[in-house]
């Protein structure tokens, strides 16, 4: 399932945009080959696989948000997809509260739902640079 995240564009083709420093951008291999990177500064990889930083100006920054209905509440849909849950987020401490989702207005109210009780998906994206 498609969840919330940041992409980043990149010489005509998305990819998961990881970290950002100043004036690069690290994006997820997802795949693809090194040489479909020839900007790169610096590749490696840590717990969400490999990457490769590149050129901040070579990168087009896309917000990506996702969101569906469980048990006829809106939320959001983050993290990864795991033994047939996602995770799901909202702000509003009432709409946590009747979803049993736990978390606080400091740290905010994040839980798992089963991806097969999530309905009415509805995809979002916003250019941030």
């Amino acid at each position: 399932m498609q969840v919330s995240r940041a992409e980043g564009e990149y010489r005509g083709r998305r990819y998961e945009l990881l970290f950002h420093g100043d004036g690069w951008r690290a994006l997820a291999l997802g795949g693809a080959p090194a040489s479909d990177f020839p900007d790169a500064l610096e590749a490696g990889s840590n717990s969400r696989g490999d990457w490769v930083k590149v050129p901040a100006d070579q990168v087009v920054w896309w917000r990506v948000g996702v969101s569906a209905l469980w048990k006829g509440e809106r939320v959001a849909v983050v993290g990864r997809e795991d033994g047939g849950t996602v995770g799901v987020t909202t702000t509003d401490p009432r709409r946590a509260a009747r979803l049993g989702i736990p978390g606080d207005q400091q740290q905010g109210w994040l839980g798992r739902a089963p991806v097969t009780e999530l309905t009415d998906v509805e995809v979002s994206e916003e250019k941030v640079s």
